[in-house]
């Protein structure tokens, strides 16, 4: 991460996971962890592979931006 905190991206990914599965994405295919490590700004993610591409561009989106998109 270059642009963000990984406490920022964390909130972000936990915030869009919680509202796919509002939306009525199945509780599995949303279910994503985020573990940041403020230490080294890096964000540790757990989520099934369906998934892992979708938070990687959700990631890399928000970090170009620098959170305010």
């Amino acid at each position: 991460l270059l642009n963000v905190s990984a406490s920022e991206a964390a909130a972000a990914v936990n915030a869009l996971a919680r509202q796919a599965t509002e939306e009525g994405a199945a509780a599995s295919a949303s279910r994503v962890q985020t573990t940041p490590i403020g230490s080294s700004n890096r964000l540790l993610v757990r989520a099934r592979p369906e998934m892992m591409a979708r938070v990687r561009e959700i990631i890399a989106e928000f970090d170009a931006v620098g959170g305010t998109g």
